[in-house]
């Protein structure tokens, strides 16, 4: 066991959680290590939270309770900052919960290296099936050389189009209070996607060492308004992305020796894929699939954030038929509203195509070789074509300055 002279500040961002704070509370509560401030930071939430909130603080004196008008996520952390004493600090999300071992293991690896930053694994639940999620780089310490010669090349961008070295989450990692504040004060308030990001790449790359632990004591819940996506207000969204990408060139540009634009661009354009389903500039001769000229009736295969954009994009386009969208997850798709058919249903149908919805090659490998068993032909599976030239024409074509990240229609957050 390791001395518990080492004060650690949880801050909780609430709004709008109800359902599930009680459970994401008392699993904080339960917690191994026991010094802890637990900080509550309600943020305008219309629904019993802060009620919720109020009743554990007469259960526990640890717990901080902050009630504000809402602002959004980033000044709901910056003001759970405000008042946190602890020598580190984590964020937990109001509609997430931990294992009881959560804090001490990421706390014994801090005091024993006095490291700047922990980063963990965690566990993606999604209906009641959890996948375990491990960091991509090597478990172990880290120091300044080491993290600047083995972790910062890496960490936005790993050597697979869009994977991160090191994922953009804030809930799975520890921060020092002293080093935290400057760069969550940075973060402008304007910034309501990527808002994680925003704060842990420029942390990273200022910090002097890390600890990368395989725990995986964090449960992220998907809930149906982080699986089921709205059809986009692609400009609002391309200036979020555009407010986002401008702060990390800011504060992580400084080591000349790593390629860091060529990380960035590389992030930005699968952001911007993901927000449009390839379809960046709403033009058919653009659908980043091969052989879809030559398809009219159409299956799309996942049904996760590209797949849902996809669509959203294929549909306002008025040319292709939609015969069917499939995915494994079918049953929990459809329990969050998604009109999700079997994989097998594929045998049901006539098609021209089946559209692999999906930038990330080991998913969509799995999905070809899944089709295969199923007898479907090679020649009527389409998988998302990467061209880097004609994506980053694609984004130039809609207004971005792929240099600098200016985008031609700044809308700022309300």
């Amino acid at each position: 066991m390791i001395i518990e002279d080492q004060l650690v500040s949880i801050i909780i961002p609430i709004y709008g959680v109800e359902l599930y704070l009680k459970q994401c509370i008392e699993s904080v509560l339960s917690q191994t290590y026991q010094n802890l401030q637990i900080i509550l930071v309600n943020d305008g939430s219309k629904d019993k939270c802060g009620e919720i909130c109020d009743y554990y603080a007469t259960k526990d004196t640890r717990i901080h309770i902050i009630h504000k008008q809402n602002e959004g996520l980033v000044n709901a952390r910056k003001s759970g900052l405000a008042v946190a004493e602890g020598d580190y600090v984590t964020f937990v999300d109001g509609d997430d919960w931990v294992r009881e071992n959560f804090i001490y293991n990421l706390v014994q690896p801090a005091i024993k290296y006095n490291t700047d930053f922990i980063i963990a694994g965690y566990i993606r639940e999604f209906y009641g099936k959890e996948d375990k999620i491990i960091p991509k780089l090597p478990i172990g310490y880290y120091s300044k050389e080491d993290l600047v010669e083995n972790i910062l090349p890496n960490a936005l961008y790993n050597g697979i189009f869009f994977q991160h070295g090191i994922s953009t989450y804030v809930w799975n990692k520890l921060f020092k209070l002293t080093k935290l504040k400057h760069y969550l004060a940075i973060v402008d308030k304007n910034i309501v996607m990527g808002e994680d990001a925003a704060l842990t790449y420029p942390y990273l790359f200022n910090c002097d060492n890390l600890y990368i632990t395989d725990a995986t004591d964090y449960l992220y819940r998907q809930r149906p308004n982080s699986i089921v996506k709205s059809v986009p207000n692609l400009k609002f969204e391309y200036s979020q992305l555009s407010l986002l990408f401008k702060h990390l060139k800011k504060h992580i540009s400084k080591f000349i020796h790593i390629d860091i634009e060529q990380q960035l661009k590389l992030y930005f354009y699968a952001q911007i894929l993901i927000r449009s389903g390839g379809v960046i500039n709403d033009d058919i001769k653009t659908i980043p699939f091969s052989n879809i000229d030559t398809a009219k009736d159409i299956v799309i295969y996942s049904s996760g954030s590209f797949g849902q954009h996809l669509i959203s994009s294929i549909q306002k386009l008025n040319f292709y038929n939609i015969i069917s969208w499939l995915d494994e997850d079918h049953v929990e798709s459809q329990i969050f509203g998604l009109e999700v058919n079997s994989i097998d249903y594929i045998l049901e149908i006539d098609f021209d195509l089946v559209l692999i919805a999906s930038i990330d090659e080991k998913y969509t490998n799995s999905a070809v070789s899944k089709l295969k068993n199923l007898g479907i032909s090679k020649d009527k599976i389409s998988c998302f074509k990467f061209n880097l030239i004609q994506i980053e024409k694609a984004i130039i074509d809609i207004g971005f300055d792929v240099n600098t990240f200016n985008y031609k229609d700044q809308i700022y957050a309300v």
